[in-house]
């Protein structure tokens, strides 16, 4: 989750220095466990 808070931080301050590529490969490789997790918390507080 750290590396997800830091690119936030990048994204928001440093919009023109990302680069597509890096988008894409962070929607690859870490958006389906984010998923993953964010449904774990979802059924643990029902």
């Amino acid at each position: 989750m750290t590396k997800n808070l830091c690119f936030s931080q990048r994204l928001a301050h440093d919009y023109f220095g990302i680069l597509p590529e890096e988008v894409w490969q962070i929607i690859i490789k870490d958006l389906p466990d984010l998923k993953a997790q964010l449904h774990r918390i979802i059924d643990d507080l029902k």
